[in-house]
C-alpha cells in the first residue's frame, strides 16, 4: 500500500526525511475540546504522514525514518482517549500500532490498545456495528467505519480484549448485508433503531443522492470486506467484495479513475477522484493475495489505476479549500451539499 501515500522524487540513500519549509506544529491538537490539525482543519489525515514516514523507515532500515516518524505522531497520543471522532483508526493504525510492528515499543502499543477501547466504546450491540454519530438511541454508522474497525482486530491481537475481534467481524458482517444493493452499488450511510437494531434509513452524506453510489465510499467497501476477510476467513465478506469490485470494474472509467461518484448525472463532465482510485487499487492488491483465483478476472486491470490518477491530466476538481495539497492530483476534497 506504499505507493498510495508514497510520492515520487529522489529515493537515494541521500534523501532524507520529510520536511516543509515553515515549522508546524506535531500531529493533531486538541484545542477546545475540538480535535484540530495543523491548519485548523480535520484531523482525519494526520496520521498518513507519519504512517508514510514509517512504511520509509521500513523499507530504507534508516533510523532516521523512524525518528521523524516519533516527532511527527507525538502530538496524536492524547487522540487515543479522545471522544469526538470515530476516525481513531485512521490515526492510530498508521502511527502508534505501526511503530510498535516495527520497533516493538511497548508505549506505542499501549497507545494504540487505548485508542481501540475507545473505539469499542462505541459499539452497539443490538445493532452489531460501531457508531459514527449520534448518541444515545440516534445511530448512524458509515462505510468509512470500515476503515477504523481494523484497529480492533489488531489489537485483539495485541494483548487487547479478544472481544473487540468479535465486535469488528459483527461490524463487518452488518455493513456487508445493510450497505450493498443488490447490483453491487453501496450506500454511505445506515441508520439503526439502538432498541431492535432495525434499519431506518439508508443515503449518503457525501454522494450525489440517497440512490447514487459516491465512489470513495465504495472503494472504502471494497478494501473493508477484503480486511474482514482476511482477518476472518468469512466467505460472507469475501462475496460482498468480490460483488462490490465487479460493479466497480464495470462503472469505472478506462483509465481507472472513477468520477466522484458513479451516478453523477454530468458524466463524464464531472470531477473524477483519484483517492478513490488509490483506496481501490490498495483493495484490489489485498485481493489479490485473498482471492487469487479470481484475482486476474477482476483485479488484473486496477494495479495502473493509482499511476494514472497521479499523472494524467484531468479537469480542475472543485475543493473545499485552497490550501489542499494532495499527494495525489485531482482528488476532490468536498462536493456534495448533503452533509
Amino acid at each position: 500500500r506504499r505507493a498510495v501515500f508514497g510520492g515520487g522524487g529522489d529515493r537515494s540513500r541521500t534523501a532524507r526525511p520529510y520536511e516543509r519549509d515553515r515549522p508546524e506544529r506535531p500531529g493533531a491538537l486538541l484545542h477546545r475540546g475540538q480535535l484540530v490539525g495543523h491548519d485548523g482543519g480535520s484531523a482525519l489525515e494526520r496520521g498518513f504522514l507519519p504512517g508514510s514516514l514509517w512504511y520509509e523507515y521500513q523499507r530504507s532500515g534508516e533510523t532516521s525514518w523512524a525518528t521523524a516518524a516519533r516527532s511527527r505522531q507525538a502530538g496524536l497520543k492524547s487522540l487515543a482517549t479522545y471522544r469526538g471522532t470515530p476516525d481513531i483508526a485512521c490515526i492510530l493504525l498508521n502511527t502508534y500500532a505501526r511503530a510498535y510492528r516495527l520497533t516493538g515499543d511497548e508505549h506505542a502499543k499501549d497507545v494504540a490498545i487505548a485508542g481501540a477501547a475507545n473505539l469499542a466504546g462505541r459499539y452497539v450491540g443490538t445493532i452489531g456495528a460501531v457508531r459514527a454519530h449520534g448518541t444515545g438511541d440516534s445511530f448512524r454508522t458509515i462505510v468509512d467505519q470500515l476503515m477504523n474497525t481494523e484497529l480492533l482486530f489488531w489489537a485483539a491481537d495485541n494483548g487487547g480484549d479478544p472481544a473487540w475481534r468479535t465486535m469488528a467481524t459483527r461490524h463487518a458482517l452488518r455493513t456487508a448485508a445493510d450497505f450493498q444493493r443488490p447490483d453491487g452499488s453501496t450506500y454511505h450511510y445506515v441508520t439503526y433503531n439502538v432498541k431492535s437494531g432495525a434499519v431506518l434509513k439508508k443515503g449518503t452524506i457525501a454522494g450525489a443522492s440517497d440512490r447514487s453510489t459516491w465512489s470513495r465510499g465504495h472503494a472504502w467497501f471494497i478494501y473493508g470486506m477484503a480486511a474482514g476477510y482476511r482477518e476472518t476467513g468469512d466467505a460472507r465478506l469475501l462475496a460482498a467484495a468480490r460483488k462490490a469490485t465487479d460493479y466497480w470494474v464495470a462503472h469505472v472509467p478506462a483509465d481507472g479513475v472513477p468520477y466522484w461518484d458513479f451516478d453523477d448525472p454530468a458524466a463524464p463532465n464531472c470531477p473524477r477522484d483519484s483517492s478513490a482510485a488509490a483506496i481501490a487499487a490498495s483493495a484490489f492488491v489485498e485481493l489479490s493475495t485473498l482471492d487469487p483465483a479470481s484475482a486476474r478476472r477482476r483485479f488484473g486491470s486496477a494495479a495502473r489505476a493509482f499511476s494514472t490518477a497521479r499523472t494524467t491530466a484531468r479537469p480542475p476538481c472543485r475543493c473545499s479549500s485552497a490550501k489542499s495539497s494532495p499527494v495525489a492530483v485531482f482528488g476532490p476534497v468536498k462536493i456534495s451539499n448533503n452533509a
